[in-house]
């Protein structure tokens, strides 16, 4: 754990970003060669079986990412106030929250998968093996974005090291459980589901010992509070300007998905490399905005107001020194969550004026730059790009 706002600002920075820089990478790495493994094994149409739902699956992950924003901000205040026994409160309130609606979801999917992939409009060569595989990706994706919510409390306190192990780990047995249950017992893309869910069932352990670790460190003890709704309800004034954006973006996707589907799942094949590549430019910038955003909480939260000011240079150049992309939305609502922040700071009503605007208009950008990619991408899966990707993907 670490205060960032203690010590060199320009040192702290660096070592807190680097990891998470590093575990970006080698998240989009290994989800690039499970991708290249379900070509090489399954074929076409083990790659389009494995992202035909994507669009469906990706409204959840946005809001889970939305709420892990707000969460980041809202508990890195805490702990630069020091009050660790309410942040101890909000982290289970909040993972409990997160995992009754994320079971739901999943309940809800599975129950009316069917109707779901016809919305989709699947195509019939695929679709019996995209019903079962939606199946194990809705229980991986459960598990997955609770360990979404213990990564977001590790980074609030200052913690970078663990979550950059975690994530290598993660993505080793996600390789190694998708070679043994693919290319050994022959499973198909129900394996590629089973190795998911197992790979994120250890990380969930991990990280679980290691919160409880943490919080006997601070003191608070690792008996677990009952949930409050009391507890939670104060997140939400963070959380939900980055829910509102982020699922604007997912919902436009998820409109597109039944055309780009239409196209054949040679299409969503290629597709589906094309996004993996768009995910690695997106996520490399979400880590840059991540150090930020905990930095300003944190001085916010110990009242330290007059060292806000310092972080905008070296995240400047951390920023442009990600990505060669000229903006990404996950930036946007990461720091939109710390400038929320500046409510309790004196600032001139124009400031106000501007985040109001700002509010409005950027969920329709985030709709229309998602709709504009979908199509970008489907038509550029034309049969030369179409014979080239999957060239590379399957032999």
């Amino acid at each position: 754990m670490k205060d960032l706002t203690q010590g060199n600002i320009y040192k702290n920075f660096f070592l807190f970003s680097i990891p998470i820089v590093l575990s970006t990478i080698l998240s989009s790495a290994f989800s690039i060669i499970n991708t290249s493994i379900a070509g090489l094994f399954l074929g076409a149409e083990g790659l389009a079986t494995t992202s035909v739902t994507s669009s469906y699956i990706i409204i959840m992950s946005y809001l889970i990412t939305g709420q892990s924003y707000g969460l980041s901000v809202y508990a890195a205040n805490l702990f630069g106030a020091k009050d660790y026994d309410r942040l101890k409160r909000v982290f289970y309130s909040n993972a409990f929250l997160v995992f009754c609606a994320l079971v739901c979801f999943t309940g809800i999917s599975i129950c009316f998968s069917t109707p779901i992939l016809r919305f989709l409009n699947v195509d019939e060569h695929i679709f019996d093996d995209a019903a079962r595989y939606f199946v194990f990706h809705c229980i991986a994706f459960t598990i997955s974005g609770v360990n979404t919510m213990f990564m977001t409390c590790c980074h609030s306190m200052g913690e970078t090291k663990f979550p950059l192990i975690v994530s290598f780990l993660l993505a080793l047995l996600s390789v190694l459980g998708n070679l043994l249950t693919v290319a050994v017992l022959d499973l198909g893309v129900i394996g590629l589901g089973i190795s998911s869910i197992f790979a994120n069932f250890v990380v969930f352990c991990l990280y679980w010992f290691r919160l409880r670790g943490y919080f006997r460190q601070l003191g608070v003890g690792t008996k677990i509070p009952k949930p409050s709704w009391r507890e939670v309800k104060p997140l939400f004034a963070y959380s939900l300007p980055n829910i509102f954006q982020q699922c604007s973006m997912g919902a436009a996707a998820f409109l597109i998905a039944p055309l780009r589907n239409g196209l054949g799942y040679l299409i969503v094949a290629a597709y589906s490399i094309s996004s993996n590549i768009h995910s690695y430019i997106t996520q490399l910038y979400y880590s840059a905005s991540k150090t930020a955003s905990n930095y300003i909480a944190q001085c916010v939260g110990a009242k330290k107001y007059h060292k806000i000011k310092k972080p905008y240079l070296p995240h400047f150049y951390k920023a442009t020194f990600s990505s060669s992309s000229s903006s990404s939305p996950y930036v946007s609502s990461q720091n939109s969550s710390a400038d929320s922040l500046s409510t309790r700071l004196p600032i001139p009503k124009s400031s106000n004026m501007y985040r109001s605007t700002f509010a409005f208009i950027f969920p329709f950008f985030l709709c229309t730059y998602s709709a504009v990619f979908s199509i970008r991408s489907c038509a550029a899966s034309s049969r030369t790009l179409t014979s080239l990707l999957l060239r590379l993907a399957v032999p």
